[in-house]
Protein backbone atom coordinates (compact mmCIF):
# COMPACT_ATOMS: atom_id res chain seq x y z
CA UNK A 1 0.00 0.00 0.00
CA UNK A 2 2.86 2.30 0.83
CA UNK A 3 4.58 1.60 -2.60
CA UNK A 4 1.09 2.76 -4.21
CA UNK A 5 0.85 6.29 -2.43
CA UNK A 6 4.36 6.54 -3.20
CA UNK A 7 3.64 5.99 -7.23
CA UNK A 8 0.74 8.62 -6.69
CA UNK A 9 2.19 11.27 -5.16
CA UNK A 10 5.39 11.15 -7.78
CA UNK A 11 2.93 11.08 -10.31
CA UNK A 12 0.77 13.95 -9.45
CA UNK A 13 4.50 15.90 -8.53
CA UNK A 14 5.22 15.00 -12.65
CA UNK A 15 2.04 15.88 -13.60
CA UNK A 16 1.65 19.25 -12.01
CA UNK A 17 4.99 20.06 -11.10
CA UNK A 18 4.47 21.18 -7.44
CA UNK A 19 6.86 22.92 -5.68
CA UNK A 20 8.76 21.43 -2.64
CA UNK A 21 5.44 23.21 0.14
CA UNK A 22 2.45 21.70 -2.08
CA UNK A 23 3.91 18.32 -1.99
CA UNK A 24 4.11 18.57 1.62
CA UNK A 25 1.36 19.16 1.98
CA UNK A 26 -0.30 16.36 -0.40
CA UNK A 27 1.36 14.17 1.74
CA UNK A 28 0.12 15.32 4.58
CA UNK A 29 -3.40 15.53 3.15
CA UNK A 30 -2.81 11.19 1.77
CA UNK A 31 -1.48 10.96 5.78
CA UNK A 32 -4.91 12.44 7.28
CA UNK A 33 -2.96 15.68 8.58
CA UNK A 34 -3.91 19.12 7.84
CA UNK A 35 -1.56 20.53 5.77
CA UNK A 36 0.89 22.94 7.07
CA UNK A 37 0.13 26.51 5.13
CA UNK A 38 3.43 29.13 5.94
CA UNK A 39 2.20 32.93 7.20
CA UNK A 40 2.22 34.44 4.09
CA UNK A 41 3.32 37.90 5.77
CA UNK A 42 6.52 36.03 7.00
CA UNK A 43 9.80 37.68 5.41
CA UNK A 44 12.64 35.83 4.32
CA UNK A 45 15.73 35.66 6.74
CA UNK A 46 17.38 38.05 4.55
CA UNK A 47 14.73 40.38 4.91
CA UNK A 48 14.74 40.27 8.22
CA UNK A 49 18.34 40.51 8.73
CA UNK A 50 18.14 43.97 6.27
CA UNK A 51 14.86 45.14 8.82
CA UNK A 52 17.49 44.74 11.95
CA UNK A 53 19.88 46.43 10.14
CA UNK A 54 17.80 49.74 9.32
CA UNK A 55 17.00 49.44 13.05
CA UNK A 56 20.15 49.84 14.21
CA UNK A 57 21.46 52.46 11.64
CA UNK A 58 18.38 54.09 12.81
CA UNK A 59 19.84 54.07 16.63
CA UNK A 60 22.84 55.07 16.17
CA UNK A 61 21.95 57.83 13.80
CA UNK A 62 19.22 58.98 16.74
CA UNK A 63 21.51 58.39 19.34
CA UNK A 64 23.85 60.67 17.81
CA UNK A 65 21.46 63.30 16.93
CA UNK A 66 20.12 63.27 20.80
CA UNK A 67 24.08 63.68 21.83
CA UNK A 68 23.71 66.87 19.97
CA UNK A 69 20.88 68.15 21.02
CA UNK A 70 22.15 67.74 24.49
CA UNK A 71 25.05 69.20 24.09
CA UNK A 72 23.55 71.95 22.27
CA UNK A 73 21.00 72.20 25.31
CA UNK A 74 23.93 72.50 28.18
CA UNK A 75 25.92 74.87 26.00
CA UNK A 76 22.47 77.65 25.97
CA UNK A 77 21.96 76.72 29.44
CA UNK A 78 25.82 78.19 30.24
CA UNK A 79 24.85 81.03 28.01
CA UNK A 80 21.52 81.78 29.41
CA UNK A 81 21.65 80.84 32.77
CA UNK A 82 25.06 79.66 34.15
CA UNK A 83 24.32 78.31 37.46
CA UNK A 84 26.16 76.41 39.81
CA UNK A 85 24.35 72.86 38.73
CA UNK A 86 25.01 73.88 34.71
CA UNK A 87 28.09 74.42 35.55
CA UNK A 88 28.84 70.79 37.16
CA UNK A 89 26.41 68.99 34.77
CA UNK A 90 28.58 70.29 31.82
CA UNK A 91 31.92 69.71 33.39
CA UNK A 92 30.91 66.48 34.47
CA UNK A 93 30.19 65.31 30.46
CA UNK A 94 33.54 66.76 29.69
CA UNK A 95 35.75 65.40 32.06
CA UNK A 96 34.51 61.87 31.79
CA UNK A 97 34.57 61.82 28.09
CA UNK A 98 38.18 63.17 28.99
CA UNK A 99 39.27 60.81 30.89
CA UNK A 100 37.75 58.11 28.96
CA UNK A 101 39.79 59.12 25.97
CA UNK A 102 42.82 60.26 27.23
CA UNK A 103 42.86 56.87 29.37
CA UNK A 104 42.65 54.69 26.35
CA UNK A 105 44.98 56.53 24.22
CA UNK A 106 47.87 56.64 26.59
CA UNK A 107 49.61 53.26 28.00
CA UNK A 108 50.21 52.51 31.49
CA UNK A 109 53.54 54.57 31.45
CA UNK A 110 52.43 57.39 29.83
CA UNK A 111 50.13 58.02 31.88
CA UNK A 112 52.13 57.74 34.99
CA UNK A 113 54.69 60.13 33.45
CA UNK A 114 51.87 62.74 32.91
CA UNK A 115 50.13 62.50 36.40
CA UNK A 116 53.53 63.19 38.30
CA UNK A 117 54.52 65.69 36.31
CA UNK A 118 51.18 67.58 36.37
CA UNK A 119 51.21 67.02 40.47
CA UNK A 120 54.73 68.95 40.51
CA UNK A 121 53.46 71.63 38.05
CA UNK A 122 50.59 72.07 40.28
CA UNK A 123 52.40 72.12 43.46
CA UNK A 124 54.74 74.91 42.31
CA UNK A 125 51.99 77.00 40.65
CA UNK A 126 50.21 77.32 43.93
CA UNK A 127 52.49 77.19 46.90
CA UNK A 128 55.69 79.02 45.01
CA UNK A 129 54.33 80.97 41.90
CA UNK A 130 50.54 81.27 43.18
CA UNK A 131 49.27 81.98 39.58
CA UNK A 132 47.06 79.07 39.42
CA UNK A 133 45.57 81.10 42.05
CA UNK A 134 44.70 84.13 40.00
CA UNK A 135 44.09 81.64 37.00
CA UNK A 136 41.27 80.14 39.24
CA UNK A 137 40.01 83.48 40.36
CA UNK A 138 39.35 84.71 36.85
CA UNK A 139 37.71 81.81 36.01
CA UNK A 140 35.35 81.35 38.63
CA UNK A 141 33.92 84.73 37.07
CA UNK A 142 33.62 83.58 33.85
CA UNK A 143 31.64 80.85 35.05
CA UNK A 144 32.57 78.14 32.61
CA UNK A 145 32.72 74.28 33.01
CA UNK A 146 36.71 74.24 34.00
CA UNK A 147 35.37 74.09 37.79
CA UNK A 148 32.99 72.01 40.00
CA UNK A 149 30.81 73.80 42.34
CA UNK A 150 30.14 72.25 45.29
CA UNK A 151 27.48 74.31 47.26
CA UNK A 152 27.26 73.81 51.01
CA UNK A 153 23.54 74.97 51.49
CA UNK A 154 20.68 74.62 48.84
CA UNK A 155 19.87 78.45 48.77
CA UNK A 156 23.51 78.75 47.41
CA UNK A 157 23.38 80.73 43.68
CA UNK A 158 26.90 81.06 41.94
CA UNK A 159 24.93 84.04 40.00
CA UNK A 160 25.01 85.94 43.16
CA UNK A 161 27.52 85.07 44.61
CA UNK A 162 30.64 85.31 42.16
CA UNK A 163 31.12 87.99 39.42
CA UNK A 164 30.15 90.95 41.84
CA UNK A 165 33.73 92.39 41.83
CA UNK A 166 33.44 94.32 38.40
CA UNK A 167 29.92 95.62 39.88
CA UNK A 168 31.64 97.20 42.49
CA UNK A 169 34.86 98.49 41.04
CA UNK A 170 32.43 100.06 38.70
CA UNK A 171 30.90 101.89 41.74
CA UNK A 172 34.21 102.75 43.13
CA UNK A 173 35.24 104.21 40.18
CA UNK A 174 32.38 106.59 39.74
CA UNK A 175 32.83 107.32 43.79
CA UNK A 176 36.28 108.43 42.61
CA UNK A 177 35.61 110.79 39.73
CA UNK A 178 32.83 112.08 41.84
CA UNK A 179 35.44 113.48 44.66
CA UNK A 180 37.62 114.08 41.99
CA UNK A 181 35.31 116.61 40.62
CA UNK A 182 33.61 118.28 43.98
CA UNK A 183 37.45 118.13 45.51
CA UNK A 184 39.75 119.14 42.80
CA UNK A 185 39.91 123.07 43.75
CA UNK A 186 40.39 122.89 47.19
CA UNK A 187 43.14 119.98 46.52
CA UNK A 188 45.19 122.28 43.94
CA UNK A 189 44.98 124.95 46.99
CA UNK A 190 45.96 122.35 49.50
CA UNK A 191 48.78 121.74 47.51
CA UNK A 192 50.08 125.09 47.02
CA UNK A 193 49.86 126.12 50.55
CA UNK A 194 52.07 122.63 51.73
CA UNK A 195 54.40 123.50 48.76
CA UNK A 196 56.80 125.27 50.89
CA UNK A 197 56.71 122.23 53.87
CA UNK A 198 59.90 120.70 54.45
CA UNK A 199 58.67 116.93 55.57
CA UNK A 200 55.49 115.25 55.38
CA UNK A 201 53.01 114.24 58.72
CA UNK A 202 54.17 110.69 59.75
CA UNK A 203 50.34 110.01 60.82
CA UNK A 204 49.15 110.27 56.92
CA UNK A 205 52.67 107.81 56.19
CA UNK A 206 51.11 105.53 58.56
CA UNK A 207 47.41 105.84 56.85
CA UNK A 208 48.96 105.45 53.41
CA UNK A 209 50.78 101.69 54.44
CA UNK A 210 47.83 100.95 56.12
CA UNK A 211 46.07 101.11 52.88
CA UNK A 212 48.09 99.51 51.07
CA UNK A 213 48.54 96.50 53.18
CA UNK A 214 44.40 96.77 53.21
CA UNK A 215 44.41 96.74 49.43
CA UNK A 216 47.07 93.89 49.24
CA UNK A 217 45.10 91.55 51.20
CA UNK A 218 41.93 92.54 49.70
CA UNK A 219 43.51 91.35 45.96
CA UNK A 220 44.59 88.02 47.37
CA UNK A 221 42.82 85.89 45.34
CA UNK A 222 43.14 83.07 47.75
CA UNK A 223 39.96 84.68 49.70
CA UNK A 224 37.96 83.99 46.81
CA UNK A 225 38.72 80.99 46.61
CA UNK A 226 39.24 79.43 50.00
CA UNK A 227 37.28 82.08 52.21
CA UNK A 228 37.31 81.82 56.13
CA UNK A 229 35.21 78.39 57.15
CA UNK A 230 32.21 80.67 58.86
CA UNK A 231 32.03 82.83 55.78
CA UNK A 232 32.25 79.75 52.94
CA UNK A 233 29.33 79.36 50.97
CA UNK A 234 30.69 76.49 48.54
CA UNK A 235 33.45 74.43 47.78
CA UNK A 236 35.26 74.60 44.38
CA UNK A 237 37.54 71.95 42.76
CA UNK A 238 39.47 72.42 39.18
CA UNK A 239 37.76 70.33 36.70
CA UNK A 240 41.42 68.90 35.90
CA UNK A 241 41.78 67.75 39.50
CA UNK A 242 39.03 64.96 38.68
CA UNK A 243 39.79 64.12 35.07
CA UNK A 244 43.91 63.86 35.44
CA UNK A 245 43.71 60.32 38.48
CA UNK A 246 40.76 59.55 35.88
CA UNK A 247 43.58 59.07 33.36
CA UNK A 248 45.04 56.45 35.24
CA UNK A 249 41.99 54.56 36.15
CA UNK A 250 41.29 54.65 32.39
CA UNK A 251 44.39 53.47 31.14
CA UNK A 252 44.81 50.58 34.00
CA UNK A 253 41.18 49.38 33.43
CA UNK A 254 42.06 49.26 29.37
CA UNK A 255 45.44 48.15 29.53
CA UNK A 256 45.06 45.59 31.73
CA UNK A 257 45.52 42.03 30.15
CA UNK A 258 42.07 39.97 29.93
CA UNK A 259 42.25 37.83 32.89
CA UNK A 260 42.61 40.32 35.61
CA UNK A 261 38.87 41.35 34.78
CA UNK A 262 35.47 41.02 35.91
CA UNK A 263 32.29 43.01 36.25
CA UNK A 264 30.99 44.90 38.92
CA UNK A 265 27.19 45.68 38.39
CA UNK A 266 27.56 45.35 34.48
CA UNK A 267 30.93 47.41 34.25
CA UNK A 268 33.98 45.52 33.61
CA UNK A 269 36.83 46.87 35.54
CA UNK A 270 39.91 44.71 37.29
CA UNK A 271 41.72 45.23 40.81
CA UNK A 272 44.37 47.68 39.58
CA UNK A 273 41.77 50.25 38.04
CA UNK A 274 39.33 49.86 41.05
CA UNK A 275 42.45 50.34 43.61
CA UNK A 276 43.54 53.68 41.88
CA UNK A 277 39.64 54.66 41.86
CA UNK A 278 40.07 53.78 45.56
CA UNK A 279 43.41 55.77 46.28
CA UNK A 280 41.78 58.71 44.51
CA UNK A 281 39.28 59.27 46.50
CA UNK A 282 41.29 58.50 49.42
CA UNK A 283 43.67 61.86 48.29
CA UNK A 284 40.69 63.54 47.60
CA UNK A 285 39.39 63.33 51.60
CA UNK A 286 42.69 64.02 52.64
CA UNK A 287 42.69 67.30 50.01
CA UNK A 288 39.13 68.31 51.39
CA UNK A 289 40.35 67.91 55.16
CA UNK A 290 42.70 70.56 54.16
CA UNK A 291 41.21 72.70 52.21
CA UNK A 292 38.18 73.26 55.24
CA UNK A 293 41.38 74.67 56.97
CA UNK A 294 40.35 78.03 54.95
CA UNK A 295 43.24 77.62 52.72
CA UNK A 296 43.86 77.06 48.77
CA UNK A 297 46.07 73.91 48.34
CA UNK A 298 46.96 71.75 45.38
CA UNK A 299 44.93 69.34 44.44
CA UNK A 300 46.84 67.16 41.87
CA UNK A 301 50.02 65.98 44.10
CA UNK A 302 47.72 64.13 46.85
CA UNK A 303 44.82 62.65 43.91
CA UNK A 304 47.50 61.58 41.15
CA UNK A 305 49.67 59.94 44.15
CA UNK A 306 46.66 58.40 45.49
CA UNK A 307 45.88 57.19 41.43
CA UNK A 308 48.81 56.12 40.75
CA UNK A 309 50.00 54.53 44.52
CA UNK A 310 46.67 52.50 44.44
CA UNK A 311 47.13 51.55 40.75
CA UNK A 312 50.21 49.96 41.80
CA UNK A 313 49.77 48.74 44.93
CA UNK A 314 46.54 46.76 43.58
CA UNK A 315 48.68 45.43 40.46
CA UNK A 316 50.83 44.06 42.53
CA UNK A 317 47.93 42.42 45.14
CA UNK A 318 46.55 40.41 41.85
CA UNK A 319 50.45 39.11 41.07
CA UNK A 320 51.94 41.57 38.54
CA UNK A 321 55.27 42.16 38.54
CA UNK A 322 56.65 45.80 39.33
CA UNK A 323 57.94 46.45 35.60
CA UNK A 324 55.16 45.37 33.82
CA UNK A 325 52.44 47.79 36.23
CA UNK A 326 55.30 50.21 35.61
CA UNK A 327 54.90 49.55 31.51
CA UNK A 328 58.74 49.75 31.20
CA UNK A 329 58.97 45.77 30.88
CA UNK A 330 59.57 46.41 27.27
CA UNK A 331 62.48 47.90 27.69
CA UNK A 332 64.44 46.07 29.94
Amino acid sequence: MYENCTQTILAVWERNDLTRASFAAAVAKHNGQTPHRPNATMLPREYRGVAVAVALFLLVQLGALALVVLGAGIAIALWVYPEWYVVDTAGVLMGAGAAGLFGITFGLLPAIVLLSVLAVYDAISVYKTEHMLDLADGVMDLRIPVILVIPLSWSYSLLDNVGGDDDNEADDAETNDANVDNSGVDDAETNDVDVDDSGVDDSEVDDAEANDVDDASSDDPSDDIAPNPDSREAFFIGLGDAVIPGVMVASAAFFIPAEFRYEIALVTINTPALASLCGTLAGLLVLMSMVMKGKPHAGLPLLNGGAIGGYLLGALWVGIPLAEALGVAGFL
